[in-house]
């Protein structure tokens, strides 16, 4: 029995507080700090006001043994990987859709887990600590195009909906592929800001 002013204005103190996570098109929750990343090595953006690096929260939303072709199967040249996809944002913004490919024999193990235990996971930290496979280069590709159905109904936005398609490649020792990513950013996401290191 109160307004609706008031509930939202609650709603916002509450966010702000971190003790629950709103968000368009992800809805309002209480926040589970376990399914906040610990790290991150690709989805990076940082506070505008304080620079504080911003730690994404996770959602998986299956675990398969994808057949499909494309990139991911050239990178790895096999017919059966397993994908795992998500939702991935930082709080109170708009999502990406993230499909992440491994190899059959580094993901097996992901598909018998309960989901719930894979929300906030770190893959790059998985390959370093079950397999030993670092992460020592990544290769970016850009493009503007039509997001997949499967990401387009994830995202709630139209099908056919133009957004950035964001392809990475992680390689390891001698070049080995570890990892393909692939993150659709829909039109509303905040932009994306590349910073090259060189050592």
């Amino acid at each position: 029995p109160v307004s609706l002013g008031t509930v939202q204005r609650a709603l916002a103190d509450l966010a702000q507080r971190g003790l629950i996570i709103r968000g368009r098109r992800t809805g309002t929750f209480i926040a589970d700090r376990g399914h906040r990343a610990t790290e991150t090595h690709v989805y990076r953006f940082h506070d505008l006001v304080t620079g504080e690096l911003l730690l994404p929260f996770t959602r998986v939303l299956r675990v398969v043994s994808d057949t499909t072709t494309g990139p991911w199967s050239d990178v790895f040249r096999s017919k059966r990987l397993v994908r795992i996809d998500r939702l991935v944002w930082v709080e109170q913004e708009p999502p990406a859709y993230s499909s992440v490919f491994v190899s059959y024999g580094h993901g097996k193990p992901l598909l018998k887990r309960p989901l719930e235990e894979l929300h906030g996971s770190s893959w790059h930290r998985i390959l370093v600590e079950r397999f030993h496979l670092p992460t020592l280069r990544m290769d970016h590709k850009f493009s503007c195009r039509e997001l997949d159905a499967d990401a387009c109904a994830a995202l709630l936005v139209g099908k056919g909906t133009l957004g950035v398609v964001w392809d990475i490649k992680d390689l390891s020792f001698d070049d080995q592929p570890i990892l393909f990513q692939r993150y659709q950013l829909p039109p509303n996401h905040r932009p994306i800001e590349m910073l090259e290191q060189r050592t």
